[in-house]
């Protein structure tokens, strides 16, 4: 942190936040305050947390977009985010009897059999092991992300990088369509359906969706235009190359192939394809861009936290 961060964050306004706080709490309002006070132009953020069942904190502050402000039942594109929120959903369906970790996915989709995938198991997804990460070699273009049926057809015929179950590789994208999928294919009903019944009513999320409805498009909050700093640059200036990163480096030190990580992350024409399009929040990415309000992911892992329980219920 350089000299002029770190004077703005002493002398941040402490309470550039609305919304509820437990008084045992202020001093973490006031954390989060400082850290976002010279932030704004950027956008906003909110912040839930519970503490023995019951809400402790629930702010916010920023920009939601250009012409509004953030406010409290304002959902975010929260990326990864939304992998933990899918797998919840399915540790909550094995506990109700309708699929198994360890029984064969192919028992519930039978066409997920091609390829040698016929013994890999919701337990492979979970953990990691299917070594099924790669979606840029698997689609022609990032657009076809946004066709889920298209998608699941993807993964079903989708050849394991390595054999399951013997190394781990993380699956950026693939998570949501694999592990959804077999949640969609075990209960005959749609994954909208599935995190309805099982995790939006009987913890009353204020807003949980993968891929928004129309109606609920406004609360989304979106990017906002970079904040020019000094004069624009010339035409003429030519675009540095971009050197390697530590992580770079440790990566080739680790015997790592930096290419594996873009087959898991980067789909080809990823540039003609935006999270925060109208498109991109509307489709089912559940890996990538799950929307949720602060309070409803902090409500599902403060159920976690309790052993699944809330409001004195097994959920």
């Amino acid at each position: 942190m350089d000299i002029q961060n770190l004077k703005q964050l002493i002398f941040a306004d402490t309470g550039n936040f609305q919304g509820y706080i437990d008084e045992r709490f202020i001093d973490l309002a006031h954390l989060f305050s400082r850290l976002h006070d010279a932030r704004t132009a950027y956008g906003g953020a909110a912040l839930a947390v519970y503490f023995q069942g019951r809400k402790a904190v629930d702010i916010y502050t920023g920009q939601k977009s250009q012409d509004e402000q953030w406010q409290a039942d304002t959902l975010s594109i929260c990326y990864s985010a939304g992998k933990g929120v899918l797998a919840t959903l399915a540790h909550i369906m094995v506990s109700h009897g309708i699929l198994d970790y360890d029984l064969p996915i192919a028992h519930y989709w039978p066409e997920f059999a091609q390829n040698g995938k016929a013994q890999m198991t919701l337990r492979h997804l979970l953990s990691h092991q299917s070594g099924l990460y790669d979606v840029r070699n698997n689609i022609a273009e990032a657009s076809e992300m946004a066709d889920w049926q298209h998608m699941l057809e993807v993964m079903a015929k989708a050849k394991p990088r390595f054999s399951f179950g013997e190394d781990l590789a993380y699956q950026p994208l693939t998570f949501g369509w694999l592990v959804g999928g077999v949640l969609e294919k075990a209960s005959s009903q749609p994954l909208a359906v599935l995190m309805q019944r099982y995790l939006i009513e009987p913890l009353a999320l204020d807003g949980a969706y993968f891929g928004v409805p129309d109606a609920q498009l406004r609360r989304v909050a979106r990017l906002l235009p970079k904040p020019q700093s000094g004069s624009a640059p010339s035409a003429n200036t030519k675009k540095a190359a971009r050197k390697a990163s530590p992580l770079d480096k440790l990566m080739e030190f680790s015997g790592q192939n930096p290419q594996d990580y873009q087959d898991a992350m980067i789909p080809k024409g990823m540039k003609k394809f935006s999270f925060f399009s109208d498109e991109g929040i509307q489709a089912v990415i559940p890996a990538a861009n799950g929307a949720f309000t602060a309070n409803s992911l902090a409500r599902i892992y403060a159920m976690l936290a309790n052993h699944g329980v809330w409001n004195n219920q097994v959920i």
